[in-house]
């Protein structure tokens, strides 16, 4: 086995894949910009897309990417896309995992607030306040069920 290593900036916070594609988001100790990477590993070649802010989430639906930033914002990538742009919901914190759910809506886990909003144009549809912060999300493959898990080990 080949070994390869490649440069980026961060600590790697969400990975996924786009087809053959790995795609990942990395977050910086000091506030400093990252990047949405894309790896080809038959190549081993590593391409990046440039973020106003680091990401601590990612969510891939087909080719399009959802990036919860360190600003509190949610950033969509479209395919082939060479900017990444900001959804309009300000979110009452980072989001530290994001869901699909069904009507085309996006589930944002930021702490003790669950934040639904609109992918197609960014508004808040929901926020769900939980009773303690959240730790894991997950929806089911309808997008009509959200099951999330709480610091306290409770499932809601």
């Amino acid at each position: 086995m080949n070994e390869k290593y490649l440069s980026y900036r961060g600590d790697i916070r969400a990975i996924d894949t786009i087809g053959n594609a790995i795609v990942f988001v990395t977050l910086h100790r000091e506030k400093i910009a990252t990047s949405l990477y894309q790896l080809d590993p038959n190549k081993g070649d590593l391409s990046e897309l440039s973020l106003p802010t680091g990401g601590h989430a990612l969510f891939v639906d087909s080719e399009d990417c959802y990036i919860a930033g360190d600003d509190a914002k949610i950033y969509h990538v479209a395919a082939k896309a060479k900017v990444a742009k900001p959804l309009a919901a300000e979110l009452p914190r980072h989001a530290t995992s994001l869901a699909a759910l069904s009507g085309n809506r996006l589930a944002a886990m930021c702490g003790d607030n669950i934040v639904v909003v609109d992918r197609s144009n960014g508004k808040q549809r929901q926020l769900i306040e939980l009773s303690e912060d959240a730790s894991a999300m997950a929806s089911d493959l309808t997008g009509e069920w959200l099951a999330v898990g709480s610091t306290k080990g409770n499932v809601s």
